[in-house]
């Protein structure tokens, strides 16, 4: 059986195979048909303590007041109906400090008198640098790869990984290495496990290393180089982090695949099914959402319901061309799925481009049974 990010993989490569190339898509702001977005969703209860951290200090932003001692304030994506002994305007900033987060949320507002380090640290954590699409990393270091003299890549397989990284994301199926190994997210945890396999990350490592070597030698040569080479490192380590960071329901991958003529980036996110519904629970479902951008019909979003031996999911489109296209190639599709062992049952429809671009771990819903409690 296949690995989620796996199956991932094949219903972006599903995707634009079963779609004829002539086909095109204009997005508009039509809502989902039949389909209730989180933002229309009833409220439901989230676990704060898988988002949130004892001690943690978060920035929030004011979204609406609903009196003079309650709001809404958003944290980490999440609205909260907040309980506050002081009013708080509309669209203001917050820095709070987590207090505890059970049997009920409470975090305590710093005052402007916080020592200007502790609330420097925690805008510096706040603030750490987004992270490059893959795709674009990967181009980085296609272009490098040339440059690099056979010393600095001596050991590294470097040259090999990035051929390896380029004909997973043009072939992204079963038999294919999995794409999100091969960049090196879970280079440390295989270490773990033994002997780690060929990854872009325990390549760069060498090269690095390489490179610092030369560059003492040389009296600080290759420093652009090297520059290059750490770029990469440090995006593909804040993956990390932002993996390890994400203990709740939901977590996300970048996954790179070939959109036309160019290398591009899809999300892959990924959770657990819904523990209220029986059959779900019962069946270990895994909960996917793949988001990509297709040249001929612009952004696609897939949310699917994963199983054992099977996947059932909605396709949404920003067009009516983009749905007809989709239908289409629904029986191309369903021929991958089960080509690696999983029946598929896929359901086509319009979406609006805010709900087709919305990063899942942003879908919380108001959480009005976790009610905030800020004190001051």
């Amino acid at each position: 059986m296949i690995n989620i990010p796996d199956v991932g993989s094949l219903l972006i490569k599903a995707l634009f195979n079963s779609v004829p190339p002539a086909a095109s898509a204009q997005t508009d702001k039509q809502a989902p048909s039949g389909k209730t977005t989180a933002s229309d969703a009833p409220p439901q209860k989230v676990d704060v303590s898988a988002k949130f951290t004892s001690g943690e200090m978060i920035e929030g932003t004011v979204t609406k007041s609903l009196g003079p001692n309650s709001t809404i304030i958003r944290m980490k994506g999440t609205d909260m109906v907040a309980s506050t002994p002081v009013p708080l305007s509309e669209g203001s900033q917050i820095l709070v400090r987590v207090d505890q987060t059970s049997p009920q949320f409470m975090v305590s507002l710093l005052p402007n008198s916080t020592p200007v380090e502790e609330k420097t640290a925690a805008l510096l954590r706040m603030y750490l640098p987004a992270e490059s699409p893959i795709a674009s990393v990967i181009n980085e270091l296609n272009n490098l790869v040339p440059l690099l003299s056979p010393s600095v890549i001596k050991g590294s397989g470097l040259d090999k990984v990035m051929a390896e990284i380029t004909t997973s994301a043009k072939n992204p199926d079963a038999k294919s290495a999995n794409p999100v190994q091969l960049t090196g997210v879970f280079h440390e945890w295989e270490l773990l496990q033994g002997k780690p396999g060929n990854n872009l990350k325990k390549s760069l490592l060498i090269v690095r290393k390489n490179l610092e070597k030369i560059s003492a030698k040389s009296g600080g040569g290759n420093m652009d180089q090297l520059k290059k080479v750490n770029d990469a490192i440090n995006n593909i380590e804040l993956r990390q982090l932002m993996a390890i960071s994400q203990k709740g329901d939901m977590k996300g991958w970048q996954i790179p695949y070939w959109n036309g003529e160019k290398l591009d980036s899809g999300m892959l996110f990924i959770g657990r099914g819904d523990k209220e519904n029986n059959r779900q629970k019962r069946d270990g479902a895994v909960r996917m959402t793949v988001m990509v951008k297709m040249s001929n019909l612009g952004e696609v979003r897939a949310d699917a319901i994963t199983f054992k031996d099977r996947i059932e999911g909605i396709i949404y489109a920003g067009s009516d061309a983009a749905v007809r296209a989709l239908e289409a190639g629904m029986a191309g599709l369903s021929k991958a799925m089960s080509d690696a062992g999983l029946s598929a049952r896929f359901t086509v429809q319009r979406a609006s481009k805010d709900f087709l671009t919305r990063d899942t771990r942003e879908e919380n819903n108001l959480p009005v049974k976790s009610l905030l409690n800020v004190r001051v």
